[in-house]
């Protein structure tokens, strides 16, 4: 049976998304039906809510200009955010412990990605985007592309939907039309090897051999725009 409590933040949920649907669709039809969803989101925040109802709550409140709200959210959301290996994520309440694999970053719950990406995506979709913020999404950027299994994808189809359409969302923001880069990597006083990426391989994945795993490494990038090295 479900307690009176997981009811209402099941009914928070569902509320939330149904806001997002009809504030990206634009629906004509269901203005007042929006209008109810998003006063009910409202009365929401001023109840303790779980972190996926605040992700949730926070993409409907960016997407419906509600900034005062939006930031509000935003501001209690960064307050708990993970710092791990220079990558922030989010993780639902009561999370079961990970179980580290050498060599490998560990795997999250779709739970997780799927709270995160919705963060990512409201700070993509906000306004008045800084260079700290876009620093700050990086973070989260590369949390998420570390999650992703070799087919693109994540834990599940709804997760893998957020996920890219927040990468999606945080490239458009980062995109240079003539970047390029020159990724230099040393080992000590000695360099192990150089990569070069411009427009003609930016969608090209580049692949570093290095001569001792695992060893201590230093990466210096020069150039403009965005690029992901891991």
């Amino acid at each position: 049976m479900v307690d009176t409590n997981d009811k209402e933040a099941l009914m928070i949920r569902f509320t939330a998304h149904v806001a997002i649907a009809l504030l990206e669709s634009n629906y004509s039809l269901g203005k007042s039906l929006l209008l109810g969803a998003m006063n009910c989101l409202r009365n929401a925040t001023n109840v303790q809510q779980s972190i996926i109802n605040k992700a949730l709550m926070l993409y409907a409140f960016t997407l419906a200009g509600d900034t005062d709200r939006r930031t509000t959210l935003l501001k209690n959301l960064k307050q708990k955010a993970v710092s791990e290996g220079g990558t922030l994520h989010w993780e639902r309440e009561n999370a079961p412990k990970r179980v580290g694999v050498p060599f490998f970053f560990p795997i999250y719950s779709s739970a997780d990605v799927e709270i995160t990406s919705f963060i990512l995506l409201s700070m993509a979709k906000g306004p008045g985007i800084t260079k700290n913020d876009l620093t700050y999404m990086a973070q989260i950027a590369v949390w998420l592309i570390r999650q992703q299994n070799p087919y693109g994808g994540f834990r599940s189809t709804q997760d893998t939907v957020v996920a890219l359409q927040a990468l999606v969302s945080y490239a458009q923001l980062i995109y240079k039309p003539n970047s390029s880069h020159t990724v230099v990597i040393r080992r000590g006083n000695g360099q192990v090897g150089q990569l070069n990426l411009n427009q003609q391989n930016r969608l090209l994945v580049q692949r570093q051999p290095l001569p001792q795993v695992p060893g201590d490494y230093n990466i210096a990038v020069s150039g403009t725009g965005c690029c992901l090295v891991q």
